[in-house]
């Protein structure tokens, strides 16, 4: 997804007054001047230009340096300069150009710091000019009473700017430039202007003044105002990006996601300048900065609780600067469509898949890949996922399995209604590393295998490793299978298991288990616990240096058997099916996960 519409870049100005005393005549000449400069990332003082990768469009502000020669007089005396303001952007929808102080807050005057904290005279305005550019001096200009609603006319020894196009230039009244936690917008275009290769682009005059008495202080007064261009939303294309734009955990909420504006300032946004929801809830924002990769102001946000399954509006709204966008269908609460990992799965993304009908369950089941079928009980809802743990279970999350590491499986949601392997697992074990493994409440725990002989662990085979033979086919002891949490013992059905994380071993009687499988389908025979959609493949186990029965069917469940020294587990030959029964649990046997619900 790209976005269409570009920046906002700021062009800052140090406005200040020279004034120094000469006799003549008996009365005092001062002169002021104003001058106005951009030291931000140009070769040319009076030119910033800015490439956003993610829109194509640029935006251009360009300024020159004014004068102000004035005679202050015993009454004061107001004189003028003109500034005159050329943009020029690609942008179809046009711009913004604001206009403010540097300044965010009012200056203590004790402290010199433009941070609202002086009282009484200790606070300064934040968009006075001060003497020598130092707040803490004591002496300075003040802004003008009037604003942009409401011009005025100057009071002596304060200053302030007009916008009013009048072809004199000597405007009556004026107002005060706004700190820079409320720029004025002061222009705006609706459409392209310029190829970016021009020169030119769209003028606007600002008329900056000033009244002076004989009290002021000679010296220079100074303090930097800041010219934000932004280019308007266009509306036939979207203004926010936001990454990942998928869920991968549900609707539990909490998800970081990051939003990429198509706006660009230096103006020092915080996450309480900004609302942003998804779906209409609160996207709680923690942190806003510019991303310079991307040209964009970033939002980083926790996804919020609560929502629905599906795809969601995303609004993002900055007041400031009257921003805001909408991204349609931008979020998408992850469903069986859109996940990726096998970690993706949970019990909500595996319920947004059509429950398939009994009838789906034969050899002439028919598959659905990319849910156009969704809706429909004929289909049997299917996709590819990949381990990120890998063959050898080194992957994580952030850093997935690659290349000849790279695993998948296809999995299926069946008629029991829940999410089921369709393929067995393939993960090499080893003594020297940690693995994650599933439990039923979803989170992580880890298990290291350990290598041995000669105890009830470890006979015929290492009890803590997989076998790789047959074909490429792995097999597991069971206490492999259960990562070394299943015991020699009568233990309860085991939690954990050498599944993705959010898939286990099935157990023997609860739902999901064998036997609702063979009871849903009326899977008697081989014939149909082999077919499509259940695909259980023939591959015999191991119980020494070579698999045997090979053309009968063994997987382990996660539930002890009525022995000691046994696991309950899928059992087929050539003619039947058996869910009830039970094997050594040394034996090494295929393993296949189901979802946990």
């Amino acid at each position: 997804m790209s976005i269409k519409s570009k920046t906002k870049l700021i062009n800052k100005r140090k406005l200040y007054i020279s004034t120094f005393s000469i006799f003549a005549v008996a009365f005092v000449a001062t002169f002021l001047s104003f001058s106005i400069f951009v030291p931000i990332n140009s070769s040319d003082a009076a030119t910033v230009s800015t490439n956003v990768a993610y829109t194509g469009y640029l935006i251009n502000v360009k300024s020159s340096d004014i004068t102000i020669d004035m005679e202050a007089s015993p009454s004061g005396q107001v004189a003028y300069a003109r500034d005159t303001i050329v943009t020029n952007t690609n942008a179809p929808a046009g711009y913004k150009l604001y206009l403010s102080m540097e300044n965010s807050a009012d200056c203590n005057k004790t402290t010199g710091l433009c941070d609202g904290t002086g009282d009484g005279a200790n606070r300064i305005p934040g968009n006075a000019l001060y003497q020598d550019g130092d707040s803490a001096s004591g002496n300075f200009i003040s802004p003008t009473t009037g604003t942009f609603s409401a011009p005025a006319t100057l009071s002596t020894n304060s200053w302030g700017v007009s916008t009013a196009a009048i072809s004199t230039g000597n405007e009556a009244t004026f107002w005060s430039v706004p700190l820079l936690s409320s720029p004025q917008l002061i222009q705006t275009t609706s459409s392209a202007n310029a190829s970016m290769d021009e020169a030119d682009g769209t003028e606007k005059e600002i008329y900056f003044a000033a009244k002076a008495n004989l009290a002021l202080p000679a010296g220079s007064y100074s303090n930097t105002i800041v010219y934000t261009a932004s280019t308007n939303t266009n509306l036939d294309s979207d203004n926010i990006f936001i990454s990942p734009s998928i869920s991968t955990n549900g609707i539990t909420g909490g998800e970081e996601v990051t939003i990429l504006t198509s706006l660009y300032t230096n103006y020092a946004l915080t996450p309480s300048d900004i609302t942003a929801t998804i779906g209409g809830r609160t996207c709680t924002i923690t942190s806003v900065y510019n991303d310079e990769s991307s040209g964009s102001v970033a939002i980083k946000c926790n996804t919020p609780s609560g929502a629905s399954y599906g795809v969601k509006d995303v609004a993002v709204s900055i007041p400031l600067f009257s921003w805001s966008s909408t991204l349609t269908s931008g979020y998408n609460y992850g469903n069986f469509w859109t996940i990726t990992y096998m970690q993706d799965m949970t019990p909500g993304i595996c319920a947004t898949a059509t429950t398939p009908s009994t009838s789906a369950g034969t050899s002439s089941a028919t598959i659905d890949t990319t849910g156009a079928h969704q809706g429909d009980s004929a289909y049997v809802a299917q996709r590819t996922l990949y381990d990120y743990r890998g063959i050898d279970g080194t992957g994580t999350r952030s850093n997935p399995a690659s290349g000849s590491n790279q695993v998948s499986y296809v999995i299926r949601k069946l008629a029991d209604g829940n999410c089921w392997m369709s393929e067995n697992l393939k993960l090499t074990l080893s003594t020297s590393h940690a693995y994650e493994v599933a439990t039923f409440s979803g989170g992580t725990t880890t298990w290291t295998p350990n290598s041995g002989s000669g105890n009830a662990h470890n006979v015929a085979i290492n009890a803590n490793t997989k076998v790789n033979a047959n074909g490429g086919n792995w097999y597991y002891p069971w206490y492999a299978a259960t990562a070394g949490q299943g015991t020699n013992d009568l233990s309860p059905t085991i939690s954990q298991s050498i599944c993705p994380k959010g898939w286990r071993l099935p157990d023997n009687s609860t739902t999901p288990s064998f036997q609702s499988i063979v009871g849903v389908y009326s899977a008697t025979t081989p014939a149909i616990i082999k077919a499509t959609p259940l695909s259980f493949a023939a591959l015999g186990y191991y119980s020494s240096g070579s698999p045997r029965d090979t053309s009968y069917g063994y997987y382990w469940s996660a539930t002890p058997f009525t022995n000691v020294d046994s696991a309950y587990n899928l059992y087929f030959n050539t003619s039947g099916v058996d869910s009830h029964g039970g094997r050594y649990k040394y034996y090494g046997i295929p393993v296949r996960c189901v979802a946990i619900p």
